[in-house]
Order: structure tokens, then C-alpha cells, then sequence
């Protein structure tokens, strides 16, 4: 594995005021996709799980939809690789929910079949080859296996029940007589007054256009703009948040309490309850027919493709010439979302009238909303 590198974030404080600066340092790699130059498509696909230790198959299904956009027909089908990174997204999602959610009760973790979480991927991995072929039975029962997970361990209601409440009072009564993991953190939040924490005027990452995007990240300043991404001049968030604002309930709480920690963490629950209900949808759209392969072009091409992670969008870019990677660019959700003047700094400048101890807690609850997977540093200085 290559490390992925951290981020530092500095907090200013003067004379005991609420926090007047944030600095955020990365020593983030945006050179990670040279080590698949001058190797074959192939040898880039098998490559990909060796570097990236942190939402692997998404970058794998990147990869193929980029290849497959040149007509290469390597790595995994559409459909199947949106089955996986769903799966993917799922196990990632709940991760960060048990690990980071549970505080000082390990009782709390040990209720739930990390086991099962865990395997989650690898049972999706299996049903997919290459070519999309899978059993779409198989896929429907982890689906539902999946439902059933949520249900006993996080919303004590099928997901998609939970998904019909629509205001902060619904969101209240159920977090308030809860007894999972999710429902006491999220009530935890409200009992501190905490749902407004880190709430800051935010831009969601929209459809971007491919060909100036790719130009972008293959020119000569394409370095720069990986590691600290911006769109005509604007700064950008990527993540469940982007994905389900507009969800009835997430839209809810952000006109009453702004985009602080608890819309982050409902968004992130809204964007988990809602994946078994996507696999199963998937599952149908799967096709035991072969693929047509196209012509493979000799000349120099370009491919890419966006997915969806569980941290938000990954971009991989790529220029094949004469079957080798002449040139491999990756980028990642975490340079839009903890860009200096990005999401996380916004909301950790909006922090106020917080002691020290109370600062670097909300600091802590608001980066891992924002991106639990990243490694990262707090200073308050």
C-alpha cells in the first residue's frame, strides 16, 4: 500500500475568542497515478488493490468505466461495478458509524456482526466477474441480508421506513427512544444543542464537464488543480451531504440548524439506509450476455469516469497509447472537501463559544462527518 498522506488543521484562537483562523496543510500525493505508467491496462487493474487500502473497489470500477470509455474492455462492467462500490460504500458507511459513533461504550460495537459488515464486499466481489456475469439472486439476498443488518442494529425500523421521516421532530422521537448506536449519537448531538456545530454556507459538487475536466487534470498545471481542485473559481463539497440534500429530511434539518454535524451524520445515514433497496435495483439490470469488445485505437486516447464513494467523487483520468498507461491521474473527494478555503475549513471557522477541551471535540465530530475515512491532525494553537 502507498500511503495516502494527512492532513493537519491548525486552529487560532486569540485571547480566548471563538476560533479567528484555520489553516489546513496536506501532504496528500497527487503523483500516486505514476506508478502505473508504461504498464498495460491490465496490469493497472491488478495494481490498483495494492495501492489504495481505503474504498479499493471504487477505485477499481474508476478505472474500468475509464478504460471501458476507450473502448478497452477491461476490469468490471458498469452495472457490476456499481454493485460492488454500493457494497463498498455500505461496509465503509458502517464502519465509520461504529468505530466513530460508539465513544466510551465498547458494548455498543460489540451488538453488531462486524464479521458480516466486513465480508459485505467480498460476498458482492465474488458474484461479479469480469464481465458483469453474477447471480442476481444472490445479490437480492445480500441485499436483504444487508436490510436486515440496519434494521436490528441501526434504525430498529426497515431502512426504508426510516427513510419516511421528514422533519427534526420525526428525526427527534426516534433518536430519543432509540437504542442503537445511531439513534443515541444522534441524539447525543441534540442533547448537547450540538445539531448546528460547524454549519457553514457550502457549494455541492455538481456534474462536471468531461472534456475540460480532463484537460484540467492532464495539463501542465494539472498537480496543482488534484491537489487543491476548484471550478471556475469556486470551491466545492463532495459526499453524502452533496448526494442527499435534497432528501426531505436532510433538507429538513438544514433549514432549520445549516449544514453542521447533525445534517452531515442524517445525510450519512439516509445515503446507508437507502442501499440495499440500489442493490437490489442493480441486481436487476444485471445481463449474462458478453460485452462487445470494440476496436482497441492505437493512437493516443483519453479516458475517464467518476464513482460515487462513501467519501464522495473519485475521478480517474488516464491516456493509453499502444496499450500502456502513458499517463494516470486520480482525483480524490478529499482535496475538494478539505481544500483550504473548502467545506471542513468553512465549518471549523464557523466554531464558537467552546472552551479548548469543547473545540477540538467538535473539531474531531465535524471532520469525521465531512470524511471519517481521512487520516488527520488538530492542533488548536
Amino acid at each position: 500500500m502507498i500511503a495516502e498522506g494527512k492532513i493537519t488543521i491548525d486552529l487560532a484562537r486569540q485571547h480566548g475568542d471563538p476560533c479567528a483562523k484555520v489553516t489546513i496543510r496536506s501532504n496528500r500525493r497527487s503523483d500516486i497515478g505514476k506508478v502505473l505508467c508504461g504498464r498495460s491496462p491490465q496490469e493497472a487493474l491488478s495494481l490498483l488493490p495494492m495501492i489504495f487500502s481505503v474504498c479499493g473497489k471504487a477505485h477499481i470500477s474508476a478505472a474500468s468505466g475509464a478504460l471501458r470509455s476507450l473502448g478497452l474492455n477491461e476490469g468490471l462492467e458498469d452495472v457490476a461495478g456499481q454493485i460492488v462500490v454500493l457494497g463498498e460504500n455500505a461496509r465503509e458507511h458502517l464502519l465509520r458509524v461504529i468505530l466513530g459513533w460508539s465513544g466510551d461504550r465498547p458494548e455498543l460495537i460489540a451488538q453488531i456482526p462486524v464479521a458480516q459488515v466486513m465480508s459485505l464486499v467480498a460476498e458482492l466481489t465474488q458474484e461479479m466477474s469480469l464481465n458483469g456475469v453474477s447471480d442476481i439472486d444472490a445479490v437480492s439476498r445480500i441485499a436483504s441480508n444487508l436490510s436486515d443488518l440496519l434494521e436490528t442494529h441501526l434504525f430498529s425500523c426497515p431502512p426504508e421506513q426510516w427513510l419516511q421521516l421528514q422533519t427534526f421532530a420525526d428525526l427527534e422521537c426516534w433518536a430519543r427512544t432509540g437504542e442503537t448506536i445511531a439513534s443515541q449519537y444522534i441524539d447525543g448531538i441534540c442533547q448537547q444543542n450540538w445539531q448546528s456545530v460547524g454549519a457553514a454556507s457550502t457549494k455541492f459538487l455538481p456534474p462536471l464537464p468531461l472534456d475540460e475536466l480532463r484537460q484540467k487534470m492532464h495539463n501542465r498545471d494539472g498537480d496543482s488543480f488534484i491537489i487543491q481542485p476548484e471550478w471556475n473559481g469556486l470551491n466545492y463539497e463532495t459526499g453524502p451531504l452533496s448526494r442527499c440534500h435534497s432528501h426531505a429530511l436532510v433538507a429538513s434539518i438544514i433549514d432549520e440548524y445549516g449544514t453542521g454535524l447533525l445534517a452531515r451524520n442524517i445525510a450519512r445515514l439516509v445515503e446507508l439506509a437507502g442501499i440495499p433497496q440500489a442493490l437490489a435495483e442493480l441486481a436487476t439490470e444485471l445481463t449474462n450476455k458478453n460485452v462487445k469488445r470494440q476496436e482497441q485505437r492505437q493512437d493516443m486516447i483519453t479516458g475517464i469516469r467518476g464513482v460515487e464513494t462513501a467519501r464522495g467523487r473519485l475521478i480517474h483520468s488516464l491516456k493509453v497509447r499502444n496499450n500502456q498507461i502513458a499517463d494516470y491521474r486520480i482525483l480524490a473527494p478529499t482535496e475538494w472537501n478539505f481544500h483550504p478555503h473548502g467545506p471542513a475549513a468553512k465549518g471549523l471557522q464557523s466554531l464558537s463559544n467552546a472552551s479548548d477541551e469543547d473545540l477540538q471535540q467538535q473539531a474531531h465530530m465535524l471532520i469525521q462527518a465531512v470524511d471519517p475515512c481521512v487520516d488527520f491532525a488538530v492542533r488548536i494553537v
